[in-house]
């Protein structure tokens, strides 16, 4: 039985990361609902809704980071190229989603901060499974070359 070659890193790099930005966003997300009652009294609900309003398409992003990383992890070059450019795609996303949602972000720090270390590993994860190249591939053509005559 031949066992094909995957991209293991790359997998690994961007589901991590893709879970870890996950994780990121709902802890924003269930912290703003908890924390925002406290903090701004009659006006908690116009920030819960910008929070979460704020934390969704970094919650979508992440999803399709984790939807990527599931994709790439094949044996077959163009789903391993199609699965890379998702990571990498919404990584970048991401990122900008994350520095435009202003200062309400920075107000549980730490959320940020996890998102970002998602960010990019999925990043890497990203960008090693756009060079991935299978090393038995390479091996298999020579092999079957027939002998000079």
């Amino acid at each position: 039985m031949e066992v094909k070659e995957k991209p293991a890193i790359a997998f690994a790099l961007s589901l991590i990361g893709g879970i870890i930005s996950l994780i990121g966003v709902i802890i924003l997300m269930v912290f703003s609902i908890i924390f925002m009652r406290y903090l701004f009294g009659p006006l908690e609900r116009v920030f819960i809704t910008e929070m979460i309003m704020f934390s969704l398409p970094n919650l979508i992003c992440a999803i399709v980071i984790i939807i990527g990383a599931i994709i790439l992890n094949s044996s077959e070059k163009g789903r391993v190229l199609a699965g890379g450019i998702l990571v990498l795609l919404f990584s970048i996303l991401s990122i900008l989603f994350l520095f435009t949602t202003g200062l309400l972000l920075f107000l549980f720090l730490l959320a940020p901060i996890v998102i970002l270390l998602g960010i990019v590993l999925s990043l890497v994860g990203g960008i090693l499974a756009l060079t991935w190249k299978p090393e038995k591939a390479s091996e298999q053509q020579f092999s079957v070359m027939p002998p000079p005559p």
